[in-house]
């Protein structure tokens, strides 16, 4: 107990509720969870518009999707079309966000302690590098077990590998970059850092799309 907390405890002083917890723990703690759910609502809505992409542009002469041997199939966008509007809601409603609280508590913010201290004694310019380190541990451990389990083939399992070790390097460095501030950063600037980015990778995303799209109907 502090020498405040003392006078305060013989009606000396008043004391606030903030004396009573390291300053800033709440709002550093709020901060990098809101940080971890909203990265990854981001990824998830970049997913979809990829998805979405891969699918149009894979159009026959007439439209309709191609398949992989020349034939044209035309229930494969259909059904696109159906599924990303449900997924989307499914993602911002209630579920959604238990999910993302879920996976930010049981996965990214464990993953942010882990490396922070395996860095610890790294200088400061390469101790992020155990971020992505970790996460690709991690991954590369998930995927090769359920790979292994599922049949995979070596090159579904290096592509996956690779895809879900950016997808959680993302939120772990955004998430180490606010927790390691030396003055934590208030919950709802973190959230608008998080939407501003969120957007320019969206926008670009849908560019180069876009310019992918307009160079397969050229070609």
């Amino acid at each position: 107990m502090t020498a405040h907390q003392m006078r305060w405890r013989y009606g000396q002083v008043p004391v606030p509720r903030s004396a009573w917890r390291p300053p800033g723990a709440f709002s550093r703690f709020g901060a990098t969870l809101l940080v971890s759910m909203s990265v990854l609502f981001v990824e998830a809505v970049l997913a979809v518009m990829a998805l979405v992409m891969v699918v149009l542009t894979r159009k026959g002469p007439d439209g309709a999707g191609s398949a992989p041997d020349g034939s044209v199939d035309d229930g494969g966008v259909g059904t696109l079309g159906l599924l990303v509007p449900f997924f989307l809601a499914l993602v911002g409603s209630v579920f959604g966000i238990v999910l993302l609280f879920i996976l930010s508590v049981a996965v990214v913010l464990p993953l942010v302690v882990l490396s922070t201290r395996l860095g610890r004694q790294a200088p400061d310019h390469v101790a992020w590098l155990w971020a992505p380190i970790v996460a690709a541990a991690v991954v590369g451990g998930t995927v090769v077990s359920g790979g292994l389990l599922a049949g995979m083939g070596t090159g579904m399992m290096s592509w996956a590998w690779l895809g879900g070790t950016v997808a959680l390097t993302v939120p772990l460095l955004a998430v180490r970059q606010v927790a390691l501030r030396p003055v934590p950063i208030a919950a709802g600037r973190a959230f608008g850092h998080v939407v501003l980015w969120g957007l320019v990778a969206v926008v670009a995303l849908a560019a180069g799309g876009g310019a992918l799209a307009a160079g397969g109907l050229r070609g």
